[in-house]
């Protein structure tokens, strides 16, 4: 896996999910809970020059932000206003017929 930079603000277990995913050169990589797109930073960066990613929300103002945030991978970031429970959809509006990998962060269950 390329050496990503950590951004400001780093998403739980940026590394380990990075390494899970075995990101390589010219991936396409599905982020369907994109939330800032910390992880989809660290997912272009290692897939560059010609990895691509799609961003997936439901919250407008997180795709704003996630927008500003991933500005630099112009032409590799897509992001898109939806739910991960559609991204077979999102995927196919795209192009793609298959994927390298997919995160779906969902958070850890409450714990008493």
């Amino acid at each position: 896996m390329a050496s990503a930079s950590l951004p400001s603000h780093v998403p739980v277990f940026y590394r380990d999910v990075l390494s899970a995913l075995q990101v390589t050169a010219g991936s396409l990589h599905i982020d369907g809970t994109l939330g800032a797109g910390g992880h989809a930073a660290g997912i272009l960066e290692a897939s560059a020059p010609d990895g691509q990613l799609l961003g997936l929300d439901r919250d407008p103002v997180a795709l704003d932000e996630a927008g500003r945030h991933l500005g630099r991978f112009a032409g590799r970031a897509h992001l898109r206003h939806g739910s991960f429970a559609d991204l077979g959809v999102h995927a196919a509006a795209m192009g793609w017929e298959r994927v390298d990998g997919v995160l779906l962060d969902l958070g850890s269950p409450q714990c008493s």
